[in-house]
């Protein structure tokens, strides 16, 4: 009998934890990753989305948007979120800046991801032996690389190409 008891009770105790994993997990994910950035409280008001990126394997997506900045009036952000059987929950952002004061060569990372501009004429980013993702949005490429390793990040060599494949001078 109390070997049954303790078998009860030892159910019990998973099951509770179970659903409370689940409510947690459930409750933190959103049917998009728009809504998820618009659900996200990170002191930074979403003023426009420009556009939403999936990275190939499905469980990633990166909204690029314009935000609200403390130096200036408005900034191009992006934001990283997961995907599991929920829906999508907010990984972290990235503040890229004005579009007017970044050089191209530069990048900044957050997250597991790193993302940058591009110049208008590339068709193609490629981060050390890695091929970024590119989008153009409001008048600008962005490029963003998914899940670079900490030793990619420290001998990053940034190449812009066209659209015949031939490198693009930033100098």
């Amino acid at each position: 009998m109390k070997i049954w008891l303790m078998m009860f009770g030892i159910l019990g105790v998973g099951g509770v934890a179970l659903a409370l994993y689940i409510g947690v997990q459930s409750s933190n994910s959103h049917p998009t990753p728009e809504e998820a950035l618009h659900a996200e409280r990170h002191g930074r008001e979403v003023i426009r989305v420009l556009d939403t990126v999936f990275h190939d394997n499905g469980n990633a997506a990166y909204v690029v948007y314009i935000t609200e900045d403390n130096q200036l009036e408005e900034s191009l952000a992006v934001a990283s979120f997961d995907g599991n059987r929920f829906g999508w929950r907010y990984r972290s952002r990235i503040n890229l800046g004005d579009t007017d004061l970044i050089p191209y060569g530069n990048f900044t990372a957050a997250g597991g991801f790193v993302a940058g501009y591009a110049p208008d004429e590339a068709s193609a980013v490629r981060f050390d032996d890695y091929h970024a993702m590119l989008t153009p949005v409001d008048g600008q490429n962005v490029w963003i690389l998914h899940d670079p390793s900490s030793d990619d990040l420290e001998t990053a060599s940034i190449r812009f190409y066209n659209s015949n494949g031939a490198p693009i001078d930033i100098d």
